[in-house]
């Protein structure tokens, strides 16, 4: 994993300016190598811990899911399916915001701090290694990702239940019988199934599609 001098190796200088413009820091001279040593002084002792307390409360939960994630990758998915929303780098007034995402280092959060551009060309954003093992000192690990249940289905008009466990099973064995005769083929240029196969896998549903034909076979229907 890229460690802090990795990152600020590959960074420009006035990404490493506007990183310590955040920290209100004026280096000695404009020079990669002031500008990294500043920087990294800064990040390497008591300050971390006065970074994260300045942080949001969303941008410290994603620092903490990243730091104690074993890629040290910032996931956006499973930010926003835990917390919501994503957190903000770059925070525009509203007179510059457009209706697509537009980047200005004048207006970057103090996240970007904390997160650095993958040293590939992936457009990730990581926590370097040795700034996770920081982190990790005074960082909670946070709780798994949990998904609400229910005991019991909600009681109400117009809701069934149908319990489809054994329907699955004599579906997986109509399937196969259909593979034997050869009627479940796909196309060897798309490598998808023809709507003439799609019509045989329906007929060995029991109890048909949960779809009706009209919108199961909707001409230009998304695959999703």
């Amino acid at each position: 994993m890229p460690t802090l001098h990795d990152i600020f190796s590959e960074l420009k200088n006035e990404d490493l300016a506007y990183r310590l413009k955040l920290l209100g820091i004026r280096p000695r001279s404009s020079r990669k190598a002031d500008l990294i040593d500043a920087l990294k002084a800064a990040l390497q002792n008591g300050r971390l811990k006065e970074i994260w307390a300045s942080l949001e409360d969303l941008e410290r939960a994603t620092a903490a899911e990243i730091c104690y994630d074993p890629s040290l990758t910032y996931n956006p998915s499973l930010i926003k399916a835990k917390y919501g929303s994503l957190p903000i780098f770059c925070k525009l007034p509203k007179k510059e915001r457009r209706t697509y995402y537009h980047w200005n280092s004048r207006y970057a959060t103090r996240l970007n701090l904390i997160l650095y551009p993958s040293r590939d060309s992936s457009g990730r954003r990581i926590i370097p290694s040795d700034l996770a093992e920081q982190l990790r000192r005074f960082v909670s690990e946070p709780s798994a990702l949990r998904v609400p249940t229910l005991k019991a289905p909600l009681d109400e008009e117009g809701l069934a239940v149908r319990q489809t466990e054994h329907e699955a099973l004599a579906e997986v064995f109509a399937l196969l019988r259909l593979a034997d005769k050869g009627n479940l083929g796909i196309s060897p240029k798309t490598g998808q199934i023809s709507p003439a196969v799609c019509r045989n896998i329906t007929d060995c549903l029991i109890g048909g599609d949960f779809f009706p034909p009209d919108v199961a076979y909707r001409p230009n229907k998304m695959p999703y």
